[in-house]
């Protein structure tokens, strides 16, 4: 059987198998991962079991403790080449539970959807690298390359312990290309993503009693610094010549929906959220320190070191020195992006396209993912998963029409990239 022999066969399993992946998936959701606090640990062990009943058997790596890091590999029989699955097992927290119309960690099945916290970000797609993982092994594809499949901690806070760790402490791991499943839609192959650089703002003042009315008060310093932050919102960054039709083509896809319509400026402008403030003890006495927590993110053609520097020259304008105020950066990363002519992407495209009847387009996202880890060591990554539907909130689901598509274009990607050797 030659590639495409192969594909037409996994994709047929993947469609006559659909109730297994679906339960699959259920039960992954059936086993809360919140982060925070981020202990992974019950999840991981269950995969661990579901590997093993295939005769896989996943390594370990917990460089934090109940935060561990699953990797498994399927050898290849011919090239070199190496294909890096990636996807990960912790999820937001739930808020309010009892405003769910299931608990939120049913998994629960209906109208066309699976429904449960983590759902969409990204129990949705990492259970779908697995269960593709599963069904190659299964079917005994003699795929050329090979593929490994890492299933991450920490992500939803940083990742400092789970890709970013891997990456750095195994070479090994880095591959030629990446497959990640964040929720995108089978639209879109995303190929981009802004940048993040969270600070921690300290203002400081003598303090004293309200009644003498002082201006040195630590609050109105940070009402200054909530200004210098403001000034920053909007400005643009130097898009490459090869991402400005991505960056438009988000746009107007963005623009479609009822959440974005309006707010397309956000995929190629500096963005501000003050997340937390803290400041004073009590009305009639002046605050000596107020901290506050500022969320940039930076599209593509501005750093996260020229967007301190001009954040910096804003505040000594207004006359805020170094003894008013202080900055402490908290998660700092570059927007980064794989060029769209890399053969993981035009893969995705390929198969994505041959699965639904429509082309997708090149995506950038607004939020941050585990791409960046390997980005940084110049490895191409790139996205494909299911659409997000109330992601971090009540009855966050994904469909099961998009699930099954993610899993067929994931099977055709990894065969069309690694190949197969013929028999």
């Amino acid at each position: 059987m030659n590639s495409t022999a192969w594909k037409q066969a996994v994709q047929a399993e993947v469609r006559r198998g659909q109730d297994e992946w679906v339960a699959l998936l259920a039960e992954v959701i059936r086993r809360p991962s919140d982060n925070p606090p981020g202990n992974t640990a019950g999840l991981a062990a269950y995969i661990r079991e579901v590997l093993a009943r295939e005769g896989l058997t996943a390594t370990v790596y917990e460089p934090l403790a109940n935060n561990p890091n699953l990797v498994v590999s399927l050898e290849g029989r011919g090239n070199e080449r190496h294909l890096i699955l990636n996807g990960h097992l912790d999820q937001f927290p739930v808020e309010q539970p009892e405003a769910w119309t299931d608990p939120p960690y049913s998994g629960s099945v209906r109208d066309g959807r699976v429904f449960g916290r983590g759902a969409a970000d990204m129990k949705g797609g990492s259970t779908a690298l697995l269960a593709v993982t599963l069904l190659l092994k299964r079917m005994q594809v003699p795929l050329a390359g090979k593929l490994t499949l890492t299933l991450v901690s920490d992500e939803e806070t940083g990742g400092r312990w789970g890709a970013q760790w891997l990456v750095e402490n195994h070479p090994e791991l880095r591959g030629d290309a990446v497959l990640d499943a964040e929720p995108t839609s089978t639209d879109a192959v995303g190929v981009a993503e802004k940048g993040i650089c969270w600070l921690r703002v300290t203002t400081r003042s003598p303090g004293g009693h309200a009644g003498a009315s002082p201006l040195n008060n630590a609050i109105f310093k940070m009402c200054t610094a909530v200004d210098c932050g403001l000034a920053l919102r909007g400005r643009r960054g130097s898009v490459p010549e090869s991402l400005r039709e991505s960056v438009q083509r988000s746009k107007e896809m963005l623009e479609q929906t009822e959440a974005g319509r309006g707010a397309s400026w956000v995929l190629d402008s500096v963005t501000l959220n003050v997340g937390t403030i803290h400041g004073g003890c009590k009305a009639n006495v002046v605050p000596a320190l107020c901290t506050a927590d500022f969320d940039f993110r930076l599209p593509v053609g501005i750093s996260p070191g020229e967007l301190q520097s001009r954040f910096l020259g804003l505040l000594r304008e207004r006359h805020l020195n170094e003894g008013d105020v202080e900055i402490e950066p908290l998660l700092v990363s570059p927007p980064n992006h794989t060029e769209p002519a890399e053969p993981i992407v035009q893969t995705l495209v390929r198969n994505a396209a041959a699965v639904t009847g429509r082309r997708p387009y090149t995506q950038l996202s607004i939020g941050g993912s585990d791409c960046r880890f390997w980005r940084w060591q110049g490895v191409p990554a790139a996205m494909f998963g299911p659409q997000q539907f109330n992601m971090g909130t009540v009855d966050e689901n994904i469909t099961l029409q998009d699930y099954r598509t993610t899993m067929e274009v994931h099977a055709g990607a990894i065969i069309d990239f690694l190949g197969v050797v013929d028999q």
